[in-house]
């Protein structure tokens, strides 16, 4: 026999009862609470590939003193990204005077060499270097000849 206020043996009390059916609400709350930490409530957007995290926006320029380099004077059509997770990868695309991309180039990126053969390369002039100054490990610079005085300049940085 049981003391009068006291639950039988094997029968749980009607405080634990009420704290164990909140237990759904509060995972779905801490569950909302993390989602929205890195998720696309963050900022940015979520179209990364899921090996770094989260694509957002940047300026250009702010991507090439992450490259270590620095955005040609003029250049138009500026489209900067960058995505972090264990690395980080900076890519952007940015149009400038195509006579002035060789020696802007070798300016921004001294010493930089032409991408193997091995690599993937559909561009006019396609360089590498590793660690130009700036956070990243290893920067990729492309540049196009569009005619019509115009090139197209290609970026991607990324820490290993």
């Amino acid at each position: 026999m049981t003391e009068p206020g006291r639950p039988a043996r094997g029968r749980r009390p009607h405080a634990v009862l009420r704290a164990l059916s909140a237990l759904p609400l509060l995972c779905a709350a801490v569950a909302c609470t993390a989602a929205g930490s890195g998720g696309s409530g963050s900022g940015g957007d979520d179209s990364g590939d899921g090996r770094l995290g989260v694509r957002s926006p940047i300026g250009c320029a702010e991507a090439m003193d992450f490259a270590g380099g620095t955005l040609p004077e003029g250049a138009t059509d500026q489209e900067c990204s960058t995505e972090s997770g264990i690395d980080t990868l900076v890519r952007g695309t940015f149009r400038m005077p195509g006579a002035d991309a060789g020696p802007w180039l070798e300016r921004a990126f001294p010493g930089a060499r032409p991408l193997p053969e091995a690599a993937p390369c559909e561009a006019d002039r396609c360089v590498e270097t590793d660690g130009a100054g700036g956070e990243a490990d290893v920067v990729r610079v492309s540049v196009t000849d569009e005619g019509g005085g115009a090139a197209l300049v290609t970026l991607e940085a990324f820490t290993l």
